[in-house]
């Protein structure tokens, strides 16, 4: 009995000191740094690695492999911020009343699932969502040559002939790494002929 009263008597005060030290209480004053908790996680709820988070075109941190980022918040509890990563779509974020003790998730996609979702809207025959989507991805600093190949498809099928043959020019596509183009190229062609 006497035992556990001398191992209480250690562990208690052990308790305590760990307890202060790791909520950063001394003296009776509690300051909290306010901070943006954030997670960035694709379509399916996987976490993305690698965003940059800038704040004032300053890059504040990066998201680690688990998608989390944390936003330190200056004088409000407001943040303008911008998250960007190749390959990947940018996100552009404002919050207001921030609270510290939540945890902000924001949905991203990768530039391969936009070119996918245009290509079948595309395939649907929906040409003005396609080309409202088209003009959206532009805005993601998208390779132009890759926005004017989707372009000069969305005119071809629109009957807009020499809108596709001039968008095709302007992707600038090599037929000879890319020979499987010749034919859409050739069909472009063969329609201003037609209509001349």
């Amino acid at each position: 009995m006497e035992m556990r009263k001398s191992v209480c008597r250690l562990i208690c005060p052990a308790l305590f000191f760990v307890f202060v030290a790791l909520s950063g209480c001394v003296g009776g004053s509690f300051t909290e740094k306010k901070c943006l908790h954030g997670l960035i996680v694709n379509a399916g709820n996987i976490p993305v690695e690698g965003y940059e988070i800038s704040v004032d075109c300053k890059i504040v941190g990066v998201s680690n492999c688990r998608g989390l980022f944390e936003i330190s918040l200056q004088d409000s509890d407001a943040v303008r911020f911008m998250a960007t990563k190749s390959g990947w779509k940018n996100l552009s974020v404002e919050e207001y009343d921030v609270d510290s003790t939540k945890l902000y998730v924001y949905r991203v996609e990768s530039l391969g699932v936009a070119f996918s979702k245009i290509a079948n809207t595309i395939l649907s025959g929906d040409y003005r969502l396609a080309l409202d989507s088209i003009n959206e991805l532009e805005k993601e600093n998208v390779d132009e040559r890759k926005i004017n190949f989707l372009k000069s498809v969305v005119a071809f099928n629109e009957g807009r002939y020499e809108d596709a043959a001039d968008y095709f020019d302007e992707a600038e596509i090599d037929l000879d790494k890319n020979p499987y183009l010749r034919s859409f190229e050739k069909k472009i062609g063969a329609e201003l002929w037609d209509g001349d």
